[in-house]
């Protein structure tokens, strides 16, 4: 069970990060008496809040204040407005802990974060009973963007640019990835971001 940053017990609220983890897991996992249920919807500008406390390139932070961003990122992450808009629909992805932070650019995938451990939680829009993906850490979302991005834009050049944009780093294995063909890129790729 990982250790929660909130404090020194081991906060049964961060083992939610297996994403074949049921519903019902999931709900009696967060709602153990040492987690403070959060009973009021989040608003925008605590979601803002959440978002820049990861210290995330510029842009992101940018995404809550226009809509239009450099380079057409709005097409990969904006804000998660349908949470503001329909806040009454929060339980049912937060389960009282974690923190709409981000949408996919799609209005169909929500990025949440884990407040205590860190952890990042993709859900659907249409099936919040499970996690798409999960992420340990902010590193790891960047990673899986940053190679949605480069499997898109076929200039390397604009690939750095872009990575630089949203502060993501390592080339060097992202481009060593890239050189991958067939199973072996389809391998490498599903594990690419747990490296970060």
């Amino acid at each position: 069970m990982p250790m929660c940053r909130q404090s020194a017990a081991r906060c049964t609220a961060c083992v939610t990060t297996k994403i074949s983890s049921s519903p019902a897991t999931i709900s009696a996992a967060i709602s153990k008496p040492q987690i403070k249920m959060n009973k009021m919807p989040v608003t925008r500008e605590q979601s803002y809040a959440a978002l820049a406390s990861l210290h995330p390139a510029p842009i992101f932070l940018q995404c809550y204040q226009q809509e239009a961003l450099p380079d057409m990122m709005e097409l990969f992450f904006r804000p998660p407005e349908v949470f503001f808009i329909s806040p009454e629909i929060q339980t049912q992805y937060t389960h009282g802990v974690l923190i709409p932070i981000l949408d996919e650019g799609s209005f169909d995938t929500a990025v949440l974060l884990h407040p205590h451990s860190g952890a990042l939680f993709c859900y659907s829009i249409e099936w919040p009973q499970q996690a798409l993906r999960s992420y340990a850490n902010w590193q790891q979302y960047l990673a899986d963007l940053m190679l949605r991005i480069a499997e898109i834009e076929e200039d390397d050049a604009e690939v750095v640019r872009l990575g630089k944009l949203i502060g993501f780093e390592d080339f060097d294995a992202l481009f060593a990835l890239l050189a991958l063909d067939g199973e072996d890129y389809r391998l490498a790729s599903a594990q690419f971001a747990s490296q970060f």
